[in-house]
């Protein structure tokens, strides 16, 4: 079976908390064609984030878009038991395909025998492993693989 792969970029507004702030956020990903969908599908309630992680979000954003990297999103959802499950990783990927050692795994189950549930589940851990990516760490690791790989590297982050 091929897999198709899509770079897509993302642009999303978080809101969260009583005041019903958005955080505002704009990323670039790679995933296959289902798990593609299931991002895009603009039925799909965004989970919340906190104010922390949209603020380092938005410091590191323009340095992604900038050296052109994507979030390498990978996940899947099912039923089983009676319960729905969805998870994701995700790391960082340049634009030659190399990928950081660092990297963010989200799960989500919720006691409900329902697809829709199990597709919810997966786009919530798809945001919330995007949010829990040590940015610093991947970036910092994805260099030194670019720099092993005798490539020109991502500048160093401060």
């Amino acid at each position: 079976m091929k897999r198709l792969v899509l770079a897509v970029a993302l642009p999303l507004a978080l809101a969260w908390g009583p005041s019903a702030l958005a955080c505002k956020y704009n990323f670039t990903f790679v995933a296959g064609n289902d798990l593609t969908q299931l991002i895009l599908n603009p039925q799909l309630k965004d989970p919340p984030i906190t104010d922390q992680q949209c603020a380092t979000f938005q410091h590191y954003s323009p340095f992604l878009h900038a050296n052109q990297l994507k979030f390498n999103v990978n996940g899947d959802n099912f039923v089983s038991h009676g319960v729905a499950i969805g998870w994701a990783s995700v790391q960082l990927m340049d634009s030659h395909g190399i990928v950081s050692s660092e990297y963010s795994q989200q799960t989500s189950v919720v006691a409900n025998p329902d697809d829709i549930q199990a597709q919810k589940n997966e786009y919530k851990s798809v945001v919330n492993a995007v949010f829990g990516l040590n940015l610093r760490h991947a970036l910092a690791q994805l260099r030194q693989r670019e720099i092993a790989a005798g490539i020109q590297p991502i500048p160093a982050v401060r």
